[in-house]
């Protein structure tokens, strides 16, 4: 009594299947905009974030000054590169059914970028704790970036 459907790339054949794939595709490309607005939105957290520290810490020093600065810029970068995802997968796509499996070329940038920030603020973050504490995170955030570097 149960249906089983099978959902490929090929073009639909049938007007059941049509519906199955489109559904799939509404369903994937769906949880793109939703995933990059919620980013866009931590993002301008980060910006705000951004702007009160340089009003209110004018007087820190500059290595510190220097770390906000690099974090910024770089979610920036991400949130550009995840803007440019969202464009080439949505947008300049050319809605044929052979091109729903290419990821854009951005993503790989943007995931390496979210572990070189992730890397950045917990060496920051460990500087001045115990040694014990300080090596395994260091190694396994030197890991966790070395695989994102790879992928």
């Amino acid at each position: 009594m149960g249906l089983a459907f099978q959902v490929s790339f090929r073009s639909p054949t049938t007007p059941l299947r049509a519906i199955i794939f489109a559904m799939s595709i509404a369903l994937d490309h769906g949880a793109m905009p939703i995933g990059g607005l919620l980013g866009f939105g931590l993002s301008g957290c980060v910006n705000m974030q951004f702007i009160v520290y340089c009003r209110v810490y004018f007087y820190e020093s500059w290595r510190t000054k220097s770390l906000v600065i690099v974090i910024w810029l770089l979610d920036l970068c991400h949130s550009a590169l995840v803007a440019s995802a969202l464009w080439d997968s949505i947008i300049a796509s050319d809605s044929g059914l052979d091109t729903l499996d290419i990821i854009p070329w951005s993503i790989g940038p943007a995931i390496e970028l979210t572990a070189m920030i992730t890397f950045i603020v917990q060496l920051e973050v460990v500087q001045s704790k115990k040694l014990t504490v300080v090596i395994p995170i260091v190694v396994l955030s030197l890991v966790r970036l070395g695989r994102y570097t790879l992928s």
